[in-house]
């Protein structure tokens, strides 16, 4: 069941990034894009069999991107600390 759900969530976040595109820009990414990259991010770490990446291709990208961007690289995920800011 909750593999059919997280399945379903992915791609009505799919279907909806169809319809309205996500910048992952520093400027164009508000909190829906943000949770949206995350959270694929986190799909992709730790069940990444569960959904696989080729059934949601804007999200895949979107996440990248989002990845990509100054702020993401500063916060790195995983052991260790926070890159870029002294303690």
């Amino acid at each position: 069941r909750v593999v059919a759900q997280l399945q379903a969530a992915c791609d009505a976040l799919e279907a909806d990034l169809a319809r309205h595109p996500v910048q992952a820009t520093t400027e164009g990414l508000r909190q829906g894009g943000l949770s949206a990259a995350v959270a694929w991010q986190f799909i992709r770490q730790t069940v990444p069999d569960t959904v696989p990446e080729g059934r949601c291709p804007r999200l895949a990208a979107l996440s990248a991107a989002a990845e990509a961007l100054p702020a993401f690289r500063d916060a790195p995920h995983g052991d260790g600390t926070v890159a870029g800011h002294g303690g």
